[in-house]
């Protein structure tokens, strides 16, 4: 047997292997190992949760992108509603200016009643329109009070 050492398997020592003292045996308490897997499953439970707060994270920038996208899509369509409704209106005046004109011996305040009316829708589309965040908005509504007043010349003729 050597100094130091501990007998082997055949009455020799094992001695010290340059000088790092006797080797000790591997730790394989149950303790240990039940706090070896405790490790393990808290590291794991922590990578899963995560990844699944990135997931959800990455769910939640997506429906708030579908939310914003939802709601300009509503205020657009809300605009093209007041847009359609005043084109409607508009055109709803020739017939029954035509109709006053034929049938009325003073037309004009049947006329100017059918303005009015329509005025007042042509104002809402341009209000709506110029709230909008489209492109090329303001040759739009340039365009639209461009017809109106030429509309305007020929009604107070």
């Amino acid at each position: 047997m050597v100094p130091g050492g501990r007998p082997g398997r055949h009455g020799r020592g094992t001695g010290t292997i340059c000088g790092a003292g006797p080797r000790q045996p591997e730790d394989t308490t149950p303790e240990h190992v039940q706090a070896s897997i405790t490790k393990f499953l808290i590291a794991s439970l922590g990578i899963l949760m995560t990844g699944l707060f990135v997931a959800v994270l990455i769910l939640a920038v997506q429906a708030w992108s579908n939310f914003a996208l939802a709601g300009r899509i509503a205020r657009l369509t809300s605009t093209d509603h007041t847009l359609f409704n005043a084109l409607v209106t508009v055109r709803a005046q020739i017939p029954k200016d035509s109709t006053a004109l034929i049938a009325q011996d003073e037309p004009r305040l049947v006329m100017q009643a059918t303005h009015r009316e329509a005025s007042l829708t042509v104002t809402a589309a341009l209000e709506a329109l110029q709230a909008t965040d489209i492109a090329d908005r303001a040759q739009f509504v340039a365009a639209i009070r461009s017809a109106w007043a030429k509309r305007k010349r020929c009604n107070s003729r």
